[in-house]
């Protein structure tokens, strides 16, 4: 599955993930318009802000980079007489 090696791959760009206990990536749940995934990688107390950031930020940089659409909600407000 291609997001699931683009997100294996972003969290072994962190130096700060843990080897051992090793990433794991599984599908979630469906939503309304998604397909749900977890990705849970382990640091040490110290680095785990750091380490959430880097994941974090190189998932969605190499999703958008692999054209992989990233759902997002959305909100219609209407005005005045549009209501």
């Amino acid at each position: 599955n291609k997001v699931t090696e683009i997100c294996l791959a972003a969290a072994a760009k962190s130096e700060h993930v843990m080897a051992e206990p090793a990433p794991a990536f599984a599908f979630v749940n469906m939503g309304a318009s998604s397909i749900d995934f977890q990705l849970h990688c382990f640091a040490t107390p110290d680095v785990l802000l750091d380490m959430i950031h880097e994941v974090r930020s190189h998932c969605y940089n190499d999703l958008l980079a692999n054209n992989v659409d990233i759902p997002y909600q959305t909100i219609t407000l209407l005005k005045g007489d549009d209501a």
